[in-house]
């Protein structure tokens, strides 16, 4: 796996466990969460039930999910055209959950700014977006702990450095009952000329019930994708570049460099070696997740699993006249990922055949 990967993600559980975060196991893609097939975001096997599902205050727990995995279905039409939305992501998620009262919210922002500084962040490079006002489903947000996060970033960064918003952009839920929802902060970095969003802060104090019911437990986790924090720190300006997916694309790019393609005719490709890429990778960690049995899938996760064929095949024809008919490239491909992932999901390798045999026309 690549060094800046590990390097990574061991910086930042060595920064956690220093704090006190007590390490919480990731459920994977399988467990659905918010009304979708697969797992979209990460630490909500924990926030759910103790946010929604305990009516009476919990002692506060510090806890973090190093790496967790999501799968976002609605970013799959804008693969490989934004430079900034991949389908499957890893994510890095630490934060607080319990009594609402007792949630330490100024501290959480001071150690998110404290976790940029450690991975050599620089502060001046960051944005930080906080809730102003906002009506929903009927009620009008109360704005009153959001005024601590915009206080306390301000303090942090400047107060050039965080812009205060209206509506529904910092308020997070889905309109699915027994879900949580809650207000907090979008972070973001500078990557060339325009700012992209690299992690969250939530403050999960509401259960969707119809309305927005208040909580006695609340939750202020910090989540940030693991491929849109590698673009600063890799010094990349796509997240199709950085290291978890480059070298997908990477292992076409040399097929077709030795069918003696040239560079600039297979930059104008780049789109579609980004969707093989991205299905690639969803479509390994699905099998994965199901240990082998797509059959144990239910019927909407088999429907996508099978778009993420059809995607792959599709973006595979769209080069074909380039020369790529050798069906030996399915196999680079899985290899490439599991040589990618080896060490950190090292049960990877025992699914290679079912990857190959599902994938392969």
């Amino acid at each position: 796996m690549n060094d800046n990967i590990s390097q990574l993600l061991e910086t930042i559980k060595g920064f956690t466990e220093s704090r006190g975060f007590v390490t919480k196991q990731s459920i994977g893609l399988l467990d659905p969460r918010f009304g979708y097939p697969f797992s979209p975001s990460a630490t909500h096997h924990i926030i759910d039930d103790i946010v929604c599902k305990n009516p009476l205050p919990q002692p506060v727990m510090k806890f973090s999910v190093i790496p967790d995995r999501s799968l976002r279905m609605y970013d799959i039409d804008k693969i490989g055209i934004s430079n900034r939305h991949l389908s499957f992501f890893e994510t890095i998620a630490f934060g607080y959950v319990g009594n609402s009262q007792q949630l330490p919210k100024e501290q959480a922002c001071i150690e998110v700014f404290d976790l940029m500084l450690h991975l050599g962040i620089k502060p001046e490079n960051l944005l930080v977006t906080c809730l102003k006002d906002v009506k929903a489903e009927g009620t009008e947000i109360d704005n009153k702990e959001d005024e601590i996060f915009f206080k306390t970033w301000s303090k942090l960064l400047g107060k050039e450095r965080v812009k205060l918003t209206s509506g529904r952009r910092n308020l997070f839920y889905s309109r699915v009952i027994g879900n949580p929802g809650g207000t907090g902060c979008e972070i973001y970095h500078r990557i060339g000329d325009s700012y992209v969003e690299i992690g969250s802060q939530v403050n999960y104090k509401f259960k969707f019930t119809g309305g927005l019911e208040r909580t006695s437990n609340a939750a202020v986790p910090e989540g940030f994708g693991l491929e849109r924090l590698l673009m600063p720190l890799e010094g990349v300006k796509k997240v199709s570049d950085v290291s978890t997916v480059l070298p997908l694309k990477k292992c076409v790019r040399d097929y077709l460099r030795a069918k003696g393609e040239d560079d600039l005719t297979i930059d104008l490709y780049d789109e579609s070696l980004t969707k093989i890429a991205d299905s690639i990778r969803a479509i390994s960690f699905i099998i994965m997740d199901t240990n082998g049995n797509i059959d144990s899938l239910t019927s909407s996760q088999s429907k996508l699993l099978r778009d993420f064929r059809k995607t792959l095949c599709s973006e595979k024809s769209e080069i074909n006249y380039l020369g790529i008919y050798d069906s030996s490239i399915y196999r680079t491909l899985v290899d490439t990922s599991l040589a990618t992932y080896n060490s950190r999901y090292p049960d990877m390798i025992n699914h290679r055949q079912a990857v190959l045999d599902f994938i392969t026309p």
